[in-house]
């Protein structure tokens, strides 16, 4: 069963965390604690792969005072879009924030729920990290001389492209595409890298 579920997640491409969505070894999961819910150990629909970091942070827990912790991103939103939102700023030097905003199609509860879920595995730094990382990136790519010569407007263009790029190959509320759209929206990324 374990091989055959390593296969199927390697054949499927199915090993981006529904907790975080990040792309990192994994491990198996149960999504609902086999503690609790020893029925369904050995239900397949109940093992997804998950990161070594939210596993470690999900361990057993699942409810705390009858409220959920934790939610399957992939799943139970799907179809749920633009609660995900990132802040750049770039002045005095360049920064990240996530946060979240209560989108229409969610319930006050499935929204508690979420907030609970992005706070106990520190979606909001980690995000931030990673979000950091790619600007670094960008900021060195965008700012070589052959980059630089083509303006702003080819940049922002650019941007604007890989926005969609990233779109096309990530799940729904995905922090990097969130981040792509971000930078895309404005002339502010540009102008930091013609600054």
């Amino acid at each position: 069963l374990w091989n055959g579920l390593s296969d199927h997640f390697e054949q499927s491409g199915e090993s981006t965390c529904p907790y975080c969505n990040f792309v990192e070894q994994w491990e198996h999961d149960h999504y609902l604690p086999r503690a609790r819910f020893p029925e369904f150990t050995l239900y397949p629909n109940n093992l997804i792969p998950i990161c070594k970091h939210c596993n470690g942070k999900k361990l057993a827990h699942y409810q705390r005072n009858g409220i959920r912790l934790f939610q399957h991103l992939f799943t139970e939103l799907n179809g749920v879009v633009g609660f995900l939102r990132v802040e750049v700023t770039y002045d005095p030097k360049l920064a990240v924030e996530y946060s979240l905003v209560h989108p229409a199609g969610l319930t006050a509860q499935q929204f508690a729920v979420l907030e609970l879920h992005f706070e106990q595995l520190d979606l909001a730094d980690r995000y931030a990290r990673q979000a950091s990382t790619v600007l670094a990136k960008l900021v060195r790519q965008f700012r070589t001389p052959t980059s630089l010569a083509l303006g702003r407007n080819a940049l922002r263009k650019r941007l604007r492209q890989m926005a969609s790029d990233r779109e096309a190959s990530t799940p729904p509320n995905h922090w990097e595409t969130v981040l792509m759209h971000e930078i895309a929206a404005t002339a502010d990324f540009a102008d930091h890298i013609f600054d």
